[in-house]
């Protein structure tokens, strides 16, 4: 049924993964009748939200910089308002907070007595610096969150007094804001993401699967062969556990034309170990199919959790076909040696024989990108299945929290049941 809905997350504009699926699924829920509003905590909204009809408030920066993640009381009182708008009903979508929205946000919605739902991006909810990843070991982290060997590691990419920061801004999310009493209904975006977080959170959290919506447009025609000196193409941002580097040196090791587009700190780094690379920095999305559609293959080396890398769905779509390590999600969507390859993260061995034996087959590449294809195009994730999927979600929620669900906690149904005596004596006085 429809329903008021507000959206909350840091960004309105398409800034990164979580802000795009942000807003597209706001307008996909508009579409599908329910009324939607938005808060977010800086920037311009992406105009698409206005001319679908969607109220976007944001909450101007007034100079807290980073103190604002850890705690924007003026982020609580646009979500509180937004919340008094919606009216009977409403459910709060949290898609992120920990860049300025704070966990300010959060409390908001317990306060309101609100459903809450959150979609669970990256670990963030879990791990202070929300990517399990040790960036001073370049692997994956195995500690114990908030355990004394976490606080005392130097785990983050940037000096210690940020990781004392991160570690405040999570205080801040659970003992304050209380993000799971908030939304004890949480969004996983695959399998992988699901098993990293759910030794991780309350026992009464309710984890759902739903996964991203991606919209790639089907070439016009049949595929244009690829050139015999096509390029293996990595696209994404170059910092150390994305694995460009990785990339970069099997490339090199196996003799091979490489092409990467992105941009980040290790970009001097990968054109050190692979100076025959094209270092094409950031492009347009149409340039990007472009490249994608003329690649050997999309390589995917990422070293961390990463909880579903929508550029391997992307090439799929363009009968690419992926190398992807073992460590994220993108083994989740390739089937070795059907659809792609899967090789263990971090092996330039490993991943340089890959290469040399796709650039040796050609037809082996394209047998792979032609089931990826094919295999895409049977079970699209397109914004309307996203949309379906979010209802089922938001149903279950609101059964389970504004009945009181069984699933709760003792201090989260008294928390709900004080804030509903709240709101009564209030509008009674």
């Amino acid at each position: 049924m429809p329903r008021p809905i507000v959206v909350v997350a840091d960004h309105l504009a398409v800034t990164g993964g979580s802000a795009r699926v942000a807003v597209e699924s706001a307008l996909g829920l508009a579409a599908a009748g329910h009324r939607v509003t938005c808060v977010g905590g800086s920037g311009t909204p992406d105009p698409r939200l206005a001319a679908a009809g969607i109220a976007a408030r944001i909450v101007a920066p007034k100079g807290g910089g980073r103190l604002d993640a850890i705690w924007n009381a003026r982020a609580g009182r646009a979500v509180a308002q937004a919340l008094a708008e919606a009216g009977p009903g409403a459910i709060a979508h949290v898609h992120s907070w920990g860049q300025s929205l704070s966990g300010a946000a959060l409390a908001a919605i317990r306060d309101a007595d609100t459903v809450g739902v959150v979609t669970l991006h990256d670990y963030l909810s879990v791990c202070p610096n929300g990517t399990f990843f040790d960036f001073s070991a370049g692997a994956i982290c195995t500690r114990k969150p908030l355990s004394g060997a976490c606080i005392a590691r130097a785990c983050d990419a940037k000096p210690y007094p940020f990781k004392l920061m991160r570690l405040a801004r999570h205080a801040a999310t659970h003992r304050v804001g209380r993000l799971f009493e908030a939304c004890p209904d949480a969004i996983v975006l695959s399998a992988l993401h699901r098993d990293a977080i759910a030794p991780h959170v309350p026992a009464h959290v309710r984890l759902h699967r739903v996964g991203n919506p991606i919209d790639v447009r089907a070439p016009d025609g049949p595929p244009s062969p690829r050139a015999a000196d096509a390029p293996f193409l990595f696209v994404g941002r170059l910092t150390p556990e994305k694995g460009a580097i990785v990339l970069a040196r099997a490339a090199a090791q196996a003799g091979l034309p490489v092409a990467f587009v992105g941009d980040g700190p290790e970009a001097g780094a990968v054109r050190e170990a692979a100076p025959h690379a094209q270092m094409l920095g950031w492009q347009p999305p149409e340039r990007v199919s472009e490249l994608m559609a003329q690649a050997r293959a999309l390589v995917f080396p990422s070293l961390w959790y990463e909880g579903q890398p929508l550029v391997v769905l992307e090439a799929q779509a363009l009968g690419t076909p992926a190398v992807v390590s073992d460590a994220c999600a993108a083994r989740d969507a390739v089937r070795d040696g059907e659809t792609g390859m899967v090789v263990p993260a971090g092996d330039v061995d490993a991943l340089a024989d890959r290469l040399r034996r796709l650039a040796q087959e050609p037809d082996l590449a394209s047998r792979l990108g032609a089931a990826a294809e094919a295999a895409f195009r049977a079970d699209p994730p397109s914004l309307p299945a996203h949309v379906a999927a979010l209802e089922t979600v938001y149903e279950v929620a609101f059964a389970e929290q504004a009945g009181d669900g069984a699933g709760e906690t003792a201090g989260a149904k008294a928390h709900r049941r004080a804030a509903r005596e709240r709101a009564v004596a209030a509008k009674a006085g």
